[in-house]
């Protein structure tokens, strides 16, 4: 009885709470690059900068504009590579939580194709180059 408890819990809320905490931690990182947040703000100046106008008439106004200019083009260059590299640990760890995932469905059958496969007497070739 309490080994079908224990298949039933591995199979149910076990596999259910394993799946809603890897859920979790992609969101953690998906909120630790602020993705959503990089996007909104993706043309806004780099750290807020804005110059003002730098000195009198068409000359310094337009001073001002090219510091503009160039504070959101790098701001722009600094939100993407976040986001790229953001959502490049977002894919490597939404494969792991895949792979673990899949190992535990997997891992409580293992001994038991291990005894079936003693018991029949099949045994693997190992192959060398």
């Amino acid at each position: 009885m309490l080994l079908v408890s224990l298949i039933g819990w591995w199979y149910g809320k076990g596999f259910w709470g394993r799946l809603k905490s890897l859920g979790q931690r992609l969101g953690r990182t998906a909120d630790k690059f602020s993705i959503g947040l990089m996007f909104k703000t993706l043309f806004n100046p780099f750290r807020q900068i804005d110059a003002g106008a730098s000195g009198k008439g068409v000359e310094g106004a337009f001073q001002a504009l090219l510091s503009r200019l160039i504070s959101r083009m790098i701001g722009f260059v600094m939100r993407i590579g976040m986001i790229l590299i953001g959502g490049a640990v977002l894919l490597v760890q939404l494969i792991g939580s895949l792979v673990v995932a899949i190992l535990h469905l997997v891992v409580p059958i293992l001994p038991i194709a291990g005894i079936v496969m003693m018991a029949i007497g099949w045994v693997p070739e190992a192959k060398l180059w």
